[in-house]
Protein backbone atom coordinates (compact mmCIF):
# COMPACT_ATOMS: atom_id res chain seq x y z
CA UNK A 1 0.00 0.00 0.00
CA UNK A 2 1.62 3.31 -1.10
CA UNK A 3 1.73 6.30 1.42
CA UNK A 4 1.94 10.13 1.66
CA UNK A 5 2.43 12.62 4.37
CA UNK A 6 0.07 15.44 4.71
CA UNK A 7 -0.41 18.42 7.35
CA UNK A 8 -3.39 19.06 8.92
CA UNK A 9 -4.58 22.91 9.19
CA UNK A 10 -5.95 24.10 12.21
CA UNK A 11 -9.36 23.98 10.95
CA UNK A 12 -8.75 20.00 10.58
CA UNK A 13 -8.76 20.62 6.65
CA UNK A 14 -5.89 17.95 4.82
CA UNK A 15 -4.68 18.32 1.17
CA UNK A 16 -4.30 15.25 -0.23
CA UNK A 17 -1.54 15.12 -2.10
CA UNK A 18 -1.54 15.08 -6.32
CA UNK A 19 -0.33 11.15 -6.47
CA UNK A 20 -2.97 9.93 -3.70
CA UNK A 21 -5.67 11.44 -5.52
CA UNK A 22 -4.57 10.31 -9.20
CA UNK A 23 -4.45 6.44 -7.52
CA UNK A 24 -8.20 7.09 -6.22
CA UNK A 25 -8.90 8.90 -9.49
CA UNK A 26 -10.18 11.78 -6.98
CA UNK A 27 -11.18 14.87 -9.52
CA UNK A 28 -11.79 18.37 -7.31
CA UNK A 29 -14.67 18.72 -5.14
CA UNK A 30 -15.03 14.75 -5.45
CA UNK A 31 -16.09 12.77 -2.29
CA UNK A 32 -14.21 10.43 0.24
CA UNK A 33 -15.93 8.20 2.66
CA UNK A 34 -13.70 8.28 6.02
CA UNK A 35 -13.36 4.98 8.39
CA UNK A 36 -11.29 5.57 11.59
CA UNK A 37 -9.92 1.90 12.37
CA UNK A 38 -8.39 2.16 15.32
CA UNK A 39 -5.20 4.70 15.09
CA UNK A 40 -5.77 5.08 11.45
CA UNK A 41 -7.73 7.27 9.48
CA UNK A 42 -8.59 5.47 6.03
CA UNK A 43 -10.00 7.02 2.86
CA UNK A 44 -11.41 5.37 -0.11
CA UNK A 45 -13.40 6.76 -2.53
CA UNK A 46 -17.27 7.31 -2.38
CA UNK A 47 -19.01 5.00 -4.52
CA UNK A 48 -22.33 6.65 -6.60
CA UNK A 49 -26.05 5.15 -7.11
CA UNK A 50 -24.77 3.40 -10.34
CA UNK A 51 -21.70 2.10 -9.09
CA UNK A 52 -19.22 4.13 -10.20
CA UNK A 53 -16.61 6.66 -8.43
CA UNK A 54 -18.12 9.58 -7.25
CA UNK A 55 -20.19 11.14 -4.84
CA UNK A 56 -23.56 9.48 -3.74
CA UNK A 57 -25.43 6.35 -1.98
CA UNK A 58 -23.11 3.08 -1.96
CA UNK A 59 -24.03 0.29 -5.36
CA UNK A 60 -26.69 -1.15 -2.66
CA UNK A 61 -27.90 1.39 -0.80
CA UNK A 62 -30.15 0.37 2.65
CA UNK A 63 -33.90 0.26 2.73
CA UNK A 64 -34.72 3.09 4.05
CA UNK A 65 -36.36 1.72 7.53
CA UNK A 66 -32.46 0.55 7.89
CA UNK A 67 -31.22 3.94 7.81
CA UNK A 68 -33.87 5.56 9.84
CA UNK A 69 -33.21 2.69 12.91
CA UNK A 70 -29.57 3.62 12.85
CA UNK A 71 -30.00 6.69 12.85
CA UNK A 72 -32.38 6.99 15.74
CA UNK A 73 -30.31 4.60 17.70
CA UNK A 74 -27.49 7.23 16.93
CA UNK A 75 -29.78 9.61 18.34
CA UNK A 76 -30.26 7.91 21.49
CA UNK A 77 -26.37 7.09 22.43
CA UNK A 78 -26.33 11.41 21.63
CA UNK A 79 -28.77 12.44 23.62
CA UNK A 80 -29.08 9.53 26.37
CA UNK A 81 -32.66 9.48 28.13
CA UNK A 82 -33.07 13.05 27.06
CA UNK A 83 -37.27 12.71 26.13
CA UNK A 84 -37.97 16.61 25.61
CA UNK A 85 -38.77 18.01 22.16
CA UNK A 86 -35.61 20.20 20.31
CA UNK A 87 -38.13 21.67 18.43
CA UNK A 88 -40.44 22.95 21.52
CA UNK A 89 -37.04 23.88 23.27
CA UNK A 90 -35.77 26.35 20.03
CA UNK A 91 -39.39 27.58 19.53
CA UNK A 92 -39.10 28.81 23.39
CA UNK A 93 -35.72 30.13 23.18
CA UNK A 94 -36.42 32.39 19.91
CA UNK A 95 -39.81 33.55 21.76
CA UNK A 96 -37.83 34.30 25.25
CA UNK A 97 -34.95 35.88 22.93
CA UNK A 98 -37.94 38.06 20.91
CA UNK A 99 -39.59 39.00 24.33
CA UNK A 100 -36.06 40.43 25.27
CA UNK A 101 -35.96 42.71 22.50
CA UNK A 102 -39.02 44.16 22.16
CA UNK A 103 -38.42 45.14 25.85
CA UNK A 104 -35.23 46.61 25.04
CA UNK A 105 -36.67 48.66 21.95
CA UNK A 106 -39.75 49.72 24.01
CA UNK A 107 -36.95 51.25 26.73
CA UNK A 108 -35.58 53.65 23.76
CA UNK A 109 -38.80 54.16 22.12
CA UNK A 110 -40.26 57.40 22.51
Amino acid sequence: MASAAARMTETGHVELPVAVRRALGLEHGGTVEIEVAGDELRLRRAASVDGQAGPGLSPSPKPIDEVVEELQAMSRVLLGDYSGSAVDELIAERRFAFAQEEAEAARYAL
